[in-house]
């Protein structure tokens, strides 16, 4: 549950079955709908304090069911549900807001102490629209002012596609993804896009673990603690590049170039 601002909304509300045949797990209620690997990785795992632009397409939060499983040898994940348009308190928009979402991931190239890795992944979904398109972006803060937006789009459907990919080498870990919004608008068909391209080095010499049941990286570990008089903790550079355009058509929402730096001290 989220407690922002003096009220209750539920955000990971779900029943499920682990081990199922085939699928793996299946899970029934209020999730994360399976599509981008920056909106599945747990924000306390994020090199920088905001996601990046390609989030103004990507489905958060929806009721629905979805199962995901690993394959080969935990070197490869699926995972695909349907869902319902919600507001933030899981209630229904409408009749109409249907959501078909999956992703699939794989790991090529893994060395056998896991610090060394490559990963692709892709996503895809196709939405039945109960109200109108709309995608904004804020340059790097969610305080920050909205600086594009394509306004309502008056659309019936929008289909949504991502790829990403990840490359760790050591302490130095290299990730980016791209997504696109196809939209059958009543005044032709725009098309907007996103992406970015991020590196981070943890110059204590940690490597980033992999989940390899969510199909992305987790949050390093230090290796000398800080206890106040001893431990240095893990410290981590890094810095992203990211452009959100949400310009075409008889759309004119303005393109947004984004460049971020920072420095991670985990404890």
């Amino acid at each position: 549950y989220d407690f922002t601002g003096g009220k209750a909304t539920p955000q990971s509300v779900f029943v499920g079955l682990r081990g199922l045949p085939l699928l793996g797990r299946i899970r029934a209620g209020h999730m994360i709908e399976p599509f981008s690997m920056s909106e599945l990785m747990s924000n306390n795992h994020l090199h920088f304090m905001e996601k990046a632009g390609v989030t103004a397409f990507t489905p958060v939060y929806n009721m629905g069911v979805c199962f995901d499983r690993t394959l080969a040898d935990k070197r490869a994940t699926v995972s695909a549900g349907v869902f319902r348009d919600t507001d933030e308190t899981g209630r229904l928009v409408s009749n109409d807001g249907y959501h078909t979402t999956g992703r699939v991931t794989a790991l090529p190239l893994l060395s056998d102490d896991k610090s060394r890795l490559l990963h692709l992944g892709a996503s895809g979904s196709l939405q039945t629209l109960s109200a109108p398109f709309r995608a904004k972006g804020r340059p790097g803060s969610r305080i920050a002012p909205v600086l594009v937006d394509t306004g309502d789009v008056e659309a019936d459907e929008a289909v949504l596609t991502g790829f990403e990919w990840a490359v760790l080498a050591g302490p130095v870990t290299i990730d980016g993804e791209w997504v696109r919004a196809a939209v059958e608008a009543d005044d032709g068909d725009p098309r907007f896009s996103s992406w970015y391209a991020e590196m981070a080095w943890l110059i204590t010499g940690e490597i980033r673990p992999y989940n390899e049941t969510g199909g992305f990286l987790g949050r390093p570990k230090p290796d000398h603690p800080f206890r106040g008089s001893s431990g240095s903790g893990a410290w981590e550079l890094a810095v992203r590049y990211d452009t959100l355009d949400l310009t075409d058509g008889s759309v004119d929402g303005g393109v947004l170039d984004t460049s971020v730096y920072g420095i991670n001290w985990y404890v």
